[in-house]
C-alpha cells in the first residue's frame, strides 16, 4: 500500500480495502474516500490534477481528484500492479505480478510498450523507478 503527497497540504493513501483516501495532513482529517477498485490497491502517483492507482485487480487507473471520477482505465497487464512511475508529461510506467514493465500514454491509455524483466519465481515487479529524461529503469522483485 502506498501513500503520495499531492499539493502542500494533502497525501493520498492507498489500501487494501480499495480505497484511496486524501487526508488533509495540517488538519489530520480525511477528506474523501474513493472506492477505487475491487482489490487491494498497491500503488498509486499524483501528477498535477489526477491521480493513478493501481490494483490487484490488474487495472490501472485515472482519477480526477476534485470530481472523484475515473477518467481512464488502463488494461493489459495479467496480474497485480504493484508499482507506478511516470515519465515526463505523457508516460506512465507500471510493474506486475505479471513479470512485466509497461509502458503507457497517459492520455490516451496505450500501452506503447512491454517489458519482460524476470524469468525467476515469482519474479513480480515490486518496485521501480526511472530516471527522468534518460530512460533507465530500475526495478525491484520479488
Amino acid at each position: 500500500m502506498g501513500v503520495e503527497w499531492f499539493k502542500g497540504n494533502c497525501l493520498m493513501s492507498c489500501s487494501s480495502d480499495g480505497t484511496i483516501k486524501i487526508w488533509n495532513v495540517k488538519k489530520g482529517l480525511c477528506q474523501k474516500s474513493i472506492e477505487a477498485h475491487e482489490g487491494k490497491i498497491w500503488a498509486i502517483k499524483c501528477d498535477s490534477e489526477v491521480i493513478f492507482s493501481g490494483s490487484d485487480d490488474k487495472l490501472i487507473k485515472c482519477w480526477d481528484i476534485k470530481r472523484c471520477e475515473v477518467v481512464q482505465t488502463f488494461i493489459g497487464h495479467n496480474g497485480s500492479i504493484f508499482c507506478l512511475d511516470l515519465n515526463g508529461s505523457d508516460q506512465l510506467l507500471s510493474g506486475s505480478a505479471d513479470k512485466t514493465v509497461r509502458v503507457w500514454n497517459k492520455l490516451t491509455g496505450e500501452c506503447m510498450r512491454s517489458i519482460w524483466v524476470t524469468h525467476t519465481n515469482p519474479g513480480w515487479v515490486m518496485g521501480l523507478s526511472v530516471s527522468q529524461g534518460t530512460w533507465r529503469v530500475v526495478t525491484t522483485a520479488r
